[in-house]
């Protein structure tokens, strides 16, 4: 599911990037999240609002609505994107809520929310522009990642969150394009403002400071090259972190660039039995998007896809060995997945050139055996998994949206519909301009 809408930007690889951030862990049973503390909040979009939320219906409960607005709007690649849920992370022992509240044109404070009592614990005033990012590493450091007014660069700011008090500032020199985290790190990989050029990995740490390590063979970035029909040309590879946060991992069509975060050490890795793709090249847009996610065990689970002449093309979705350098394609027609606890989803809108359909839903096991499939033929997407089901949107043919399918993963089966609109549960993942929650 896109959770930002593109104003004037036509790309399907940029909606596809903001989907491949899209991922959730499984939670175990509801009964047990409705005893835990505190209470299940989400987003309530329509009405910029948290709110609680009933763990068994995943509908808002009746009562208090606190104020938090959306994600803002930023220029990009000569327009505009918007972003429905405001950027937030929780405090190192979960009782807070950081939210960026963004104006149009700067951010208008860093909300801490009292998570068991739903109240504002304090409001800190942040000069400078909207904020895309929080990570709250340490109890007394907050980093935030701000535009910086024009050309779609940002800077890192280290916060303390008792006082608001910035203690560093640093330009990254760039436009981020993905984000990963770990336990003591937050990691950007960042391409050359408004062009293609090699990537770079920051490592910023809980006090703000950053390392940087250049990806001499991994491009990244967007460039306008039709102003006049708002189509660009962008290169997005994947980014995935190991669980011991050692290890980071960009992907591209065909090489793995692996880098070693203690030494910051870079070695690439071309994939055997997966050649790169070839380039699709038109007269507008031309986009490559690659989606990792670690799986553990040393495996990687990577898709994408590659857009142009007016056509997405599925990179599939495969399981790369990380210890052999392989890949084994386990669905040709995926453009997305996400990984909820021990299955994958994944989705993909099909190949009208060749006359395959999309592929609904399929499920597959970590270790690459389908489970299920629903929905075959339907263009599907993935909105929520909580409680040991997914939330599945169907698209029609004439664009409209139809109510949501609650698929119990354990069987595979459709136990339900969700109509109307489902709250943005704010659990373990945060969510960002370049992540979803």
């Amino acid at each position: 599911m896109v959770r930002s809408s593109i104003v004037a930007v036509v790309s399907v690889a940029a909606g596809l990037a903001v989907l491949g951030a899209s991922v959730r862990s499984l939670e175990t049973d509801a009964s047990d999240i409705a005893r835990s503390q505190p209470p299940l909040v989400g987003f309530v979009v329509e009405r910029g609002a948290l709110a609680r939320v009933d763990p068994h219906t995943l509908r808002p409960l009746p009562g208090r609505r606190l104020e938090v607005g959306l994600g803002g709007c930023v220029p990009r690649s000569g327009g505009q994107a918007c972003f429905a849920i405001p950027p937030w992370t929780r405090s190192p022992d979960g009782s807070r809520l950081a939210v960026a509240r963004n104006g149009r044109r700067a951010v208008r404070s860093l909300r801490l929310v009292d998570m068991r009592r739903l109240r504002v614990a304090s409001d800190l005033r942040l000069a400078g522009g909207p904020v895309g990012l929080l990570a709250w590493l340490a109890p007394r450091r907050m980093l935030a990642v701000q535009e910086v007014c024009c050309g779609g660069r940002q800077r890192l700011v280290a916060v303390d969150p008792a006082s608001g008090r910035v203690l560093a500032s640093r330009p990254l020199r760039g436009a981020v394009v993905r984000v990963a985290r770990t336990a003591r790190a937050l990691l950007l990989l960042v391409a050359p403002a408004e062009a293609l050029g090699p990537a770079r990995l920051l490592v910023a740490g809980r006090r703000g400071t950053v390392k940087a390590v250049r990806l001499e063979r991994v491009r990244a970035g967007s460039r306008l090259v039709n102003r006049a029909g708002h189509r660009i040309r962008q290169r997005l590879p994947g980014l995935a972190v190991d669980e011991a946060g050692r290890r980071a991992f960009v992907v591209e069509p065909g090489l793995v660039a692996e880098v070693d975060l203690d030494r910051l050490s870079v070695s690439h890795h071309d994939l055997a039995d997966q050649p790169p793709a070839q380039a699709v090249h038109s007269k507008g847009a031309d986009g490559r998007t690659r989606i990792a996610h670690w799986l553990g065990g040393g495996v990687l689970a990577v898709s994408g896809a590659d857009e142009g002449r007016g056509r997405v093309r599925p990179a599939g979705l495969s399981l790369v060995d990380t210890r052999s350098w392989t890949a084994r394609t386990i669905d040709r027609d995926a453009t997305d997945v996400v990984a909820a606890g021990d299955v994958l989803l994944a989705v993909g809108a099909g190949r009208p050139s060749t006359g395959r359909s999309a592929i609904g839903l399929a499920a597959y096991a970590l270790d690459g055996v389908e489970r299920f499939r629903l929905l075959a033929g339907r263009e599907a997407w993935v909105q929520e998994v909580y409680g040991g089901r997914a939330y599945v949107g169907v698209t029609r043919a004439d664009g409209r949206q139809e109510a949501l399918r609650v698929v119990e993963l354990a069987s595979g089966r459709v136990v339900g519909r969700h109509h109307g609109p489902l709250p943005w549960l704010v659990l373990d993942t945060p969510a960002s301009w370049w992540e979803s929650p």
